[in-house]
């Protein structure tokens, strides 16, 4: 494989992990958007319950809303469960995305200074070119 079709797949793999941690990022930031909105919920419910609390509740009604409470409260679970989870994939996506940068950057650091070697030696070649037809110039003149 050539170093120039090397280097394209590595800007590839990195283009697909940069990607991957944007959709990691969107599923993210919408999990805690979930979680919060559950949480508020949970403020909501939790109000309304201490104020029919106050007011006198059957223990059928009582028994209602801690039902309501408590399936809220496993739903947050949940969210916090998925927002760990993502957030594992978050960072496991930012690590190989790192890594890839690093590899393509390192690699184009050694395509150009193969590409730098090469002009290097074509300039060493020319002078060496011109060197030797400077010397026929001077061998050619009579004295």
């Amino acid at each position: 494989m050539s170093l120039d079709a090397l280097r394209k797949l590595r800007a590839r793999t990195e283009e697909v992990l940069t990607m991957e941690l944007a959709r990691a990022t969107q599923a993210l930031i919408g999990m805690e958007q979930r979680h919060d909105a559950v949480d508020a919920q949970i403020q909501a419910e939790a109000s309304a319950y201490r104020i029919e609390a106050e007011r006198g509740l059957v223990i059928e009604a009582m028994l209602e809303w801690q039902g309501r409470l408590d399936s809220y409260q496993a739903a947050l679970r949940q969210a916090r469960g998925a927002i760990d989870r993502l957030t594992e994939e978050w960072n496991r996506a930012r690590v190989r995305l790192i890594e890839a940068t690093q590899e393509r950057k390192a690699l184009d650091r050694f395509i150009e200074r193969q590409r730098e070697a090469q002009r290097a030696e074509l300039r060493r070649r020319e002078q060496q070119v011109t060197d030797e037809a400077a010397g026929r110039c001077f061998v050619i003149r009579p004295s």
